[in-house]
């Protein structure tokens, strides 16, 4: 009986290679060429700000599937966008489908030093309490990084 179910499943994943396979050969001896559109890319560019002397890599997503389209949208920025822009875009672009909030240009900026980039004071002293220099040295540059965003990022 289980030789027999084995036969009858190969049989199965036989029939159901040969069916997957059989639209491949069929589209490869079509001639025609189709242009392949999909809104949910995601263009990564490096921009280099003056400001932090240093390049960014940005993320970018456009909610319809022309990127070179006029129309204007909100911003939506994603910071620690390797790791958190397709959780983040996600869960936008359901409630946006759902005409929830508007459709957004999604702009993800990877993240190159946190602790510079998010602080916005110098300070010395870690998470819990103690004084770490060697993680917290160049703390203190959220200004800058804003500047960067709101003057050579968004233009």
């Amino acid at each position: 009986m289980l030789i027999s179910l084995k036969l009858k499943n190969m049989k199965h994943c036989k029939l159901l290679f040969l069916g997957l396979l059989f639209p491949v050969i069929n589209y490869s001896q079509d001639t025609k060429v189709f242009e392949i559109v999909n809104k949910d890319i995601t263009r990564k560019v490096k921009v280099y700000s003056e400001t932090l002397n240093e390049y960014y890599t940005i993320w970018i997503k456009h909610p319809e599937e022309n990127f070179n389209s006029k129309k204007s949208y909100p911003l939506l920025f994603i910071l620690d966008a390797e790791d958190k822009f397709d959780l983040t875009y996600g869960l936008y672009s359901s409630h946006a489908r759902n005409g929830v909030i508007p459709q957004m240009l999604a702009i993800g900026i990877e993240n190159n030093n946190r602790v510079r980039d998010f602080t916005p004071t110098k300070s010395s002293i870690g998470f819990l309490g103690k004084e770490n220099l060697s993680l917290y040295n160049n703390s203190g540059g959220a200004d800058s990084f804003l500047e960067f965003i709101e003057l050579e990022l968004i233009p």
